[in-house]
């Protein structure tokens, strides 16, 4: 009877019971992708073709292994607490109507147990599909599909042995928490569990304090290991690593929730002050029931940022490491000890921008390198002249390029530099398909030698990087980009390429011909009636949207309200993209006004601010502040 009413639950439920499914299928078969590899296939034909590959592959899927099967605990867990808070309500009927409370803890196990089954079932299944498609992509991604050998599905007993005991865990602990928790619960907050307020825990301060002390002490320690070892060297070390770090971040986020209330409620005049006491607690409640949601995030966001290069063989030789505990090498790729030469992503190399050491770990200038350290040790005389980070990345339907360095770079450098940001088409606008693309490009005042490009778009900025990435090269100045005689045809471009067209503007900037300002000057610029601000825009683009104190003239009845402007005062134009304030510019100019534009117009000034704004909001974790 109870496992028909089980099942019945389940399926009237579906809803709710979709997420906790949904999660469950997604962990089984990823835990048996990353599990079953050595195993598959794929890794048996790369061995064959490329067995060099084969043990870095492996090594850094036993590394995500080992982090994602902490991370899917936790997510299991959590996804059961939220399917036990949404039917409160329920369990608390079934008291009403008279069930004792092992038989509800009972119903619920078999619940858990059916849906477990199924998830686990349909895990499995995914996850062997998905292995052999991983496989498929490991043998392009190298190029080492063997001649004469055909594709063959492999199931490996291992992994799902190990996916089945591991989930199986997973699964008797929640049952267990379960059947605890219902056991343990009382009818009157099952019935209003949907109306009860956030519980608020104050814990001693004592115990807070050693808490933040123990967390603190145990990141600090977790983290120096990794500066100094790196991730990506398997032994007892390295888990004990990942525990000290799992526990540190955990045991930190879990003291705040006391250590902050307690400190500040110390402070009477401070806990008092306006709306601090509410802000406080509210904040504090927040951390308390979210610090393992925390934890999980910042974990994955340690995993985002990146890997340190895995040099402990070269510092055990005694080689001479760089920054970041790169290999340093000369420019014939050879280390500090003479016939030991190094390349790729673990060697330290010289921008070609900056001339300042780097690590740049991309596939192109690590292949150069290796041509050249083997051309040096048959004894050549090759040398790398260095890498300017020319890089690609098709997200989704979008492309972002870039070459050299950005502002930041070019600020740390202590380079003075200035930028056009513009808008073009990724060709012809007449011919169909036309997309626009974000461009900017950075080039030195002084000597007005080009520093580097980033671009965004649909379609042709992989090309545009690559103009730039090469003018870099040749050492052109940002001057002589008007000169580029680019291929040319409406399908493919405009009879001023986008790279022209940045020409373009800055001859105009340098000449004189027109000044700009940027997105960071916007709220500086004078509003007291001592200077002319001008929207150029339509009257329609304006009501959508619009800079705080500029007036709105569009670009067609300017000639028409000049009589209204004061000569002796400075104009500063806006516009969408940077165009019509450009033209209104030049007009104004031949009219004897001083003006200048706003660069990349009010599209640019609204992404700009409203990423600054999404990410002063914004813990760095991701929670919103309140």
């Amino acid at each position: 009877m109870f496992f028909k009413l089980a099942r019945k639950n389940v399926t009237r439920s579906l809803k709710d019971y979709s997420v906790y499914f949904l999660t469950l299928t997604l962990g089984v078969s990823l835990f048996y992708v990353f599990n079953s590899l050595e195993g598959q296939w794929a890794m048996q034909m790369l061995a064959k073709s490329a067995h060099y590959m084969v043990e870095s592959i492996l090594i850094f899927m036993n590394i995500f292994s080992a982090f994602v099967s902490v991370v899917l605990a936790c997510l299991v867990l959590y996804a059961n607490t939220f399917l036990m808070k949404r039917r409160k309500r329920e369990l608390g009927t079934y008291f009403l109507l008279g069930l004792p409370a092992g038989r509800v803890s009972l119903l619920l196990v078999l619940e858990t147990l059916l849906i477990g089954l199924m998830a686990l079932a349909a895990g499995l299944v995914l996850g062997v599909l998905l292995a052999q498609g991983l496989g498929l992509l490991t043998i392009a991604m190298f190029s080492a599909y063997p001649a004469g050998e055909q594709f063959a599905l492999v199931l490996s007993v291992k992994a799902i042995g190990k996916t089945v005991l591991y989930f199986g865990v997973i699964f008797l602990v929640v049952m267990i928490l379960t059947g605890v928790s219902v056991s343990r619960a009382k009818l009157i907050d099952l019935m209003q569990g949907a109306r009860k307020n956030e519980e608020m825990k104050e814990r001693p301060l004592w115990t807070s304090v050693l808490t933040f002390l123990a967390g603190v002490a145990l990141l600090v320690v977790a983290y120096a290991m990794l500066l100094i070892r790196g991730m990506l060297y398997i032994d007892p070390l390295f888990f004990l690593m990942l525990a000290l770090g799992t526990l540190g971040t955990l045991l930190f986020f879990r003291s705040l929730s006391g250590f902050l209330l307690r400190v500040v409620k110390g402070h009477k005049k401070l806990y008092y002050r306006g709306l601090n006491m509410f802000v406080l607690r509210q904040f504090n409640s927040r951390i308390h029931t979210t610090y393992l949601s925390m934890t999980v995030i910042c974990l994955l966001l340690l995993l985002a940022i990146g890997v340190t290069p895995d040099t402990h063989l070269a510092k055990e030789a005694g080689l001479k490491l760089g920054i970041r505990g790169s290999i340093a090498v000369n420019e014939r790729m050879e280390t500090s000890v003479p016939d030991i030469y190094a390349v790729g992503d673990a060697v330290e190399v010289t921008h070609f921008v900056t001339g300042q050491k780097a690590l740049i770990s991309l596939a192109g200038p690590a292949n150069k390198q290796g041509r050249i350290a083997a051309d040096n040790i048959c004894g050549g005389n090759s040398r790398f002249h260095g890498s300017q980070g020319s890089s690609v990345l098709k997200l989704f339907g979008l492309t972002a390029a870039s070459t050299g360095i950005n502002e930041k770079a070019a600020q740390a450098a202590g380079i003075t530099y200035d930028k056009v940001v513009l808008f073009p088409a990724s060709h012809a606008t007449y011919y169909p398909g036309a997309q626009s693309m974000a461009m900017k490009v950075l080039y030195e005042k002084e000597t007005l030698r080009l520093l580097g490009a980033q671009i965004v778009g649909r379609e042709g900025a992989d090309k545009r990087i690559d103009v730039l990435a090469t003018a870099i090269r040749a050492g052109m100045t940002a001057l002589e980009l008007t000169e580029l005689d680019l291929a040319y045809a409406p399908p493919y471009s405009s009879a001023k390429d986008p790279a022209n067209m940045a020409g373009f503007m800055i001859e105009d900037l340098e000449s004189g011909k027109v000044r700009q300002f940027h997105w960071d000057e916007v709220d500086g610029l004078p509003r007291d009636g001592s200077a002319a601000l001008l929207d150029v825009r339509t009257a329609w683009e304006y009501q959508r949207g619009h800079l705080d104190g500029f007036r709105n003239i569009p670009l067609d009845d300017l000639r028409e309200h000049l009589d209204e402007l004061d000569r002796g005062k400075p104009v500063y134009v806006n516009c969408q993209t940077g165009l019509r304030s450009y033209l209104a510019c030049r007009l104004l100019t031949q009219y004897g006004f001083t003006c200048a534009h706003l660069s990349g117009g009010y599209s640019f000034y609204r992404a700009v601010t409203k990423e600054q704004q999404t990410a002063r909001s914004a813990y760095p974790c991701g929670m919103e502040k309140l």
